[in-house]
């Protein structure tokens, strides 16, 4: 018959694992992830207050 203390033992064991298997699962998808190395500047920055007053719209 397993002791309290042990199948406390085997949850806490089981929830390492499933973390650390996550973990390793995203790691796995960063790497593979492509990183882009260049800014893109295609479009300006544009405000979102930048129209005068009259010509806000307002939601």
């Amino acid at each position: 018959m397993m002791t309290p203390a042990f199948t406390l033992t085997l949850m806490l064991f089981g929830w390492f694992l499933v973390a650390l298997a996550l973990l390793w699962g995203m790691m796995r998808i960063a790497r593979r992830h492509p990183r882009s190395r260049v800014l893109h500047r295609d479009h300006p920055s544009t405000k979102i207050f930048s129209l005068p007053l009259p010509f806000r719209k307002i939601f």
